[in-house]
């Protein structure tokens, strides 16, 4: 049945966690403040909405070693067009919505930030 896909398969369930990264890649050879101002950019964004409590930038180096960047190599980071955004929401109580759900629309509120400026994201959450 997984082989012929007549059952969608999913390893791990979706977690309402009190966290989620942007992973924010500028062009190669993008200088390391024109990185931050993006990094910067993006979090502020970020910070708006109403179940966003803090945002913490890494920009040329990767945020602390955690399960995400040892799976994904993140940890590697270190380059001036390299960043990351790790955003912290309220706990998952005093929410309506999940952290799945207010990373769907981190996506789209980021869209036209990155639009034009040859930048690449990906807004990853974190596994349960």
């Amino acid at each position: 049945m997984f082989y012929t896909k007549a059952v969608a398969v999913k390893m791990l369930p979706l977690d309402n966690k009190p966290e989620f990264a942007v992973v924010l890649d500028m062009p190669e050879g993008t200088a390391l403040a024109v990185t931050g101002n993006m990094a910067h950019r993006i979090a502020d964004r970020l910070r708006r909405m109403p179940e966003v409590v803090d945002a913490q930038i890494y920009v040329g180096t990767a945020r602390p070693f955690d399960f995400n960047g040892m799976v994904r190599h993140y940890y590697l980071r270190q380059e001036p067009w390299q960043g990351e955004v790790q955003v912290q929401l309220l706990d998952k109580t005093e929410r309506k919505r999940t952290s799945h759900q207010i990373a769907v629309q981190a996506r789209e509120l980021l869209k036209p930030i990155i639009k034009g400026t040859g930048a690449r994201i990906a807004v990853v959450e974190m596994p349960p």
